[in-house]
């Protein structure tokens, strides 16, 4: 009856309101319906709610404290986009929280990765938007939350992630959110997990691609030995010289190195780097020794990046790469190891390597499919990003690796529930190599924040780190984060993330070589792939013939009497195209490519054979002049060989002779004639080892062996004729005297 009697008390009341909104909509209608627009029910008489939950974008700006103790009050701030076309009538934004501690890792995804209208904790406080937020109109909220009303446990045991959310409200329905984390730490913290993070100082593909159109769009510089053609008419060629550091691209005054010096501009990506992390001991470095190279020769933004890199060098583990940082994988799959001991090599004689103290042999293997084959092609250490597979760990183990990061998807451990140590072993036929695993999250989170704010970045990389260190507090664990060559971080972002590392009570920053000297946990994982290629990675078929090109021009300048002049550069240029850099641009690899075996043609030319006319032999022995032609800077040595295609002539010796600098000779070269036949004869020169230098030419020669005896012959039988008739014509005349005589004395007698 109470209730009944209550209820018909409220039917009045309704009545009333409704009447008074009919009053109010004919008011509207009289006065033009301004009004009637506005007349809703309940607390919407300013307008409609709006019913989007994405129709603002939240951002939250600050954390503040990063981490709470108990006693602190908690602040977040965020700014609110309305990105919809509907003004918020009475805005509102409200802290949430979720008490319940997040103790897995896939609990953080789920939490942050959550639905815009799922459940995000209890509201903690709520505050009003000052006015309407309109459309494309932006506020910045702070909400303050006291510490009592944190609601969290003080027992040490409950330390850890907690979800954390700031959302707006039109009245009091959702139009957006923002998630986070909040880490609650209400005591001391005895455990700890060990972090490395390491960062690559490569070229990516845009710095190579922009160094290589700047040098091939400047006027090459012709050098002492490229001049001249290896043609048998003596045709002369020029090329540019190769600089070590521009990926086998011929270099050619101010545009090229303006295009060098833009790779190390203060506001481009690799200045970036080295500011963000120089004053960052924590943080590792990978760095390809053909930057210092090309820094020292890339004026004041070159010598300025140089600079910052020398000193940021001392407080840190540093690791040369193999210069120009070449496509391991690549190589490996080619079989080329020659070509990866050739970057070790020089990278380890670099000055600047045994300046700075660097650790040699680390090699960071391509940003995408890779495989263990690659990590043959290390000393020390061997970096991978990409599916490693066991063909490129074996090779890294046949050239001493010690040590091989593996991409993060290598070697998943098998039925753990916790993260191991970054840190495992490989066994290949040719050794047993320690494999460093790099933590996948914390690498994603790295390289790719996905457009979080500073703040929600750094409670984030805290929240993974503590949730890390909470799966088995009793155990030391030592996990590894990298980033890709190609890594053009949020500056902002970045260094927040990296402070977060430093300042968090559970971590403990170490240097890389810290992870390399640890012992490999009892941990099963699984088993590498026997051989993945890459679509993008260079194919053995280019790889060979870059090495060929080398192994040519090698052989050329044994023909000189100082071959290093004729080889300045080259081991450097060679492995330019080869550079994993190149993989995001592989159509700008292939231009250099062809540069590069045009420099390395270009350098085998200088010395040729002029081409004679054809010569005719009548006699058994003689000498045939033979001219050479010499444009290189220096006296060239050579096997002159003369090859008769047929029996019938014979060459008693191939002379070694020497043509000086810049000059034409003629050499006679002796043969003897076996029989008569017309017979062609090859003209080549060759190095001490039988290998051609030039191109070859050819002759006839007319070969009549018997003309001279025949010659000889005619000439015996003539003179043979003139003595008969020399003493036919003695006896005759003798004869014709007594006659005469006869007749005189008759005429006498008579």
């Amino acid at each position: 009856m109470i209730g009944w009697s209550r209820a018909r008390r409220r039917r009045p009341a309704a009545a009333i309101a409704y009447a008074a909104g009919a009053i109010a909509l004919m008011a509207g209608v009289l006065s033009g319906g301004t009004a009637a627009a506005q007349v809703r029910t309940g607390a919407s008489l300013h307008g409609a709610v709006v019913q989007d939950a994405t129709a603002v974008s939240v951002t939250i700006t600050a954390v503040t404290p990063q981490i709470l103790r108990p006693g602190d009050d908690l602040t977040v701030t965020a700014t609110a986009t309305n990105t919809s076309t509907q003004a918020i009538q009475q805005p509102r934004a409200a802290v949430l929280l979720s008490r319940t501690s997040l103790s897995t890792r896939y609990s953080l995804d789920a939490w942050a990765s959550a639905d815009p209208t799922s459940s995000a904790g209890t509201s903690l406080k709520s505050v009003a938007i000052p006015g309407q937020l309109n459309p494309g109109a932006s506020a910045t909220v702070q909400i303050t939350v006291p510490a009592a009303a944190l609601g969290l446990s003080a027992q040490t045991s409950q330390w850890g992630a907690r979800g954390l959310a700031l959302q707006v409200l039109d009245n009091w329905s959702r139009v957006g959110i923002a998630r986070t984390f909040a880490l609650w730490l209400p005591g001391d913290q005895p455990a700890h997990t060990s972090v490395s993070v390491l960062v690559p100082l490569t070229r990516d593909s845009a710095d190579l691609a922009a160094e290589a159109s700047a040098a091939i769009a400047a006027p090459s510089q012709p050098t002492a030995t490229d001049t001249g053609g290896t043609g048998s008419s003596g045709d002369t060629s020029t090329a540019g010289s190769t600089s070590p550091g521009s990926g086998g691209t011929p270099t050619g005054g101010a545009t090229a190195t303006a295009g060098v010096a833009a790779t190390f501009a203060p506001t481009g990506r690799l200045a970036s780097l080295v500011a963000l992390s120089a004053h960052r001991p924590g943080v590792s470095w990978a760095v390809d020794p053909a930057l210092v190279d090309a820094a020292r020769g890339a004026g004041t933004s070159g010598s300025s990046w140089l600079t910052a890199l020398d000193n940021g060098a001392a407080q840190r583990d540093v690791f040369a790469l193999p210069y120009a940082d070449p496509d391991l994988a690549a190589l490996a799959h080619a079989g080329e190891t020659s070509l990866a001991q050739q970057a070790d090599t020089l990278t380890s004689a670099l000055p600047w390597v045994n300046d700075t103290g660097a650790l040699t042999g680390l090699q960071l293997a391509p940003d995408g499919t890779t495989d263990a084959s690659t990590l043959a092609l290390t000393k020390k250490q061997a970096v991978l990003d990409g599916t490693t597979d066991a063909a490129t760990v074996d090779l890294a183990a046949q050239l001493g690796a010690s040590a091989v990061v593996v991409d993060p998807s290598a070697l998943a451990p098998t039925d753990l529930t916790y993260t191991p140590s970054s840190r495992a072993t490989v066994h290949t036929p040719s050794g047993s190599v320690a494999a460093l695993v790099p933590d996948a999250t914390l690498s994603a989170l790295l390289r790719a924040p996905g457009g979080s704010s500073p703040a929600v970045a750094a409670q984030r990389i805290l929240a993974e780190t503590a949730v890390i260190t909470r799966e088995r507090p009793g155990e030391e664990r030592h996990v590894l984060a990298t980033v890709g060559r190609d890594w053009t971080p949020v500056a902002a972002v970045a260094a927040a993330q990296l402070d977060a590392l430093a300042s968090a009570p559970w971590v403990t920053m170490q240097p890389l070589s810290k992870l390399i000297s640890t012992a490999s946990p009892g941990v099963e994982r699984a088993s590498l792939p026997t051989r993945v290629a890459d679509p993008s990675e260079l194919q053995a078929p280019d790889i060979a013939t870059i090495a060929s090109a080398q192994r040519s021009l090698v052989t050329f300048a044994s023909i000189v009497h100082n071959p290093a002049a004729l080889l300045d550069g080259v081991q450097e240029s060679v492995l330019g195209p080869l550079s994993v850099g190149w993989r995001g641009d592989t159509a700008s690899r292939a231009s250099a490519m062809a540069t590069l075996l045009a420099d390395l043609r270009a350098r085998r030319t200088g010395l040729s054979i002029i081409k004679g006319s054809n010569v005719t032999l009548i006699s058994q022995s003689s000498e045939v002049p033979i001219s050479l032609r010499n444009t290189l800077d220096q006296d060239a040595t050579v096997t002159l060989r003369l090859k008769p295609r047929n029996s019938c002539l014979a060459v008693p010796h191939a002379p070694t002779v020497t043509v000086p600098a810049h000059q034409t000779v003629s050499f006679r070269v002796p043969f003897d004639a076996v029989a008569s036949c017309n017979v062609v004869v090859d003209v080549s020169l060759l190095t001490a080892d039988g290998t051609p230098v030039a191109d070859s030419t050819e002759f006839t020669v007319r070969v009549h062996a018997d003309w001279e005896n025949v010659g000889m012959a005619v000439a015996a039988g003539l003179l043979a004729l003139g003595l008969v008739v020399g003493l036919w014509r003695t006896v005759r005349r003798g004869q014709t005297a007594r006659r005469a005589r006869m007749r005189e004395n008759q005429r006498a007698g008579t």
